[in-house]
């Protein structure tokens, strides 16, 4: 997959959280790459016909890696695609599926109908994170991004774990590798409905306010799953079977 000169990863594990008793296994595995696009006005039909065949080429290429897309519904950003892979070593970056092969078929089928925004390496904190999530099986994803304070990592970690202590519910802690300002986190929690995403935040938002008086910079965003425009661990399904 080559929407910016990327490489395309196995996602080995059914979901991108381990428990805190399992950190040594998960911190082998624990680094995701995201990407932004947006379609150019007017080419939103082509942009995912597009991306479509882009797809279509990886499972013809025997591609074994699953990739997920979602789109922002809300917010400055709303419209913006942002595609990703998660769950993987380093090294798996240096072996993708023929290279040159991807960039022409991007260039030729995704390019001509989008715009670049970010590119983004993070880094799962499991330690940090609360019950595991299944990137196929949510609907939609509220996703909080913190950029944090220079010296105040450590009150907003502190303040993660309080957020540990009363989530009865799946989610996911990211903190920023490369791509963007650092120390910057995002708190990753899906959900079935626009209904438990409001339940979700109306429970959490005590600590999502200490979490972003530590912060410079705070985004909230509901982000909807396009399985349509995915590549999922069981492939010729497209992910459709595990959406009502």
């Amino acid at each position: 997959m080559r929407l910016v000169s990327r490489a395309v990863v196995l996602l080995l594990l059914p979901a991108f959280v381990e428990r805190a008793d399992a950190q040594g296994a998960a911190t082998s595995t624990a680094i995701t790459r995201t990407f932004e696009l947006r379609a150019r006005p007017g080419f939103e039909s082509q942009l995912d016909e597009g991306y479509r065949r882009h797809l279509d080429w990886h499972r013809g290429a025997g591609e074994r890696w699953a990739w997920y897309l979602w789109e922002v519904t809300n917010g400055d950003r709303a419209g913006l695609y942002v595609d990703g892979t998660f769950g993987h070593a380093w090294a798996d970056f240096d072996a993708s599926v023929d290279p040159p092969g991807d960039a022409a078929n991007n260039d030729l089928n995704v390019e001509p109908f989008a715009t670049r925004a970010a590119n983004h390496v993070w880094r799962l904190r499991p330690e940090m994170s609360g019950l595991a999530v299944d990137p196929e099986k949510a609907p939609l994803v509220l996703r909080s991004e913190y950029r944090v304070r220079a010296g105040g990592e450590s009150a907003f970690e502190g303040a993660l774990g309080r957020l540990r202590s009363i989530a009865d519910a799946p989610y996911a802690v990211f903190e920023l590798v490369s791509g963007g300002e650092s120390p910057t986190y995002v708190v990753w929690m899906p959900a079935e409905t626009w209904s438990q995403a409001g339940t979700v935040s109306d429970r959490m938002a005590g600590v999502m306010r200490t979490l972003a008086a530590s912060a410079a910079m705070t985004r909230a965003e509901l982000w909807r799953f396009r399985p349509d425009l995915s590549l999922c661990r069981a492939a010729m399904s497209r992910c459709h079977a595990t959406l009502r």
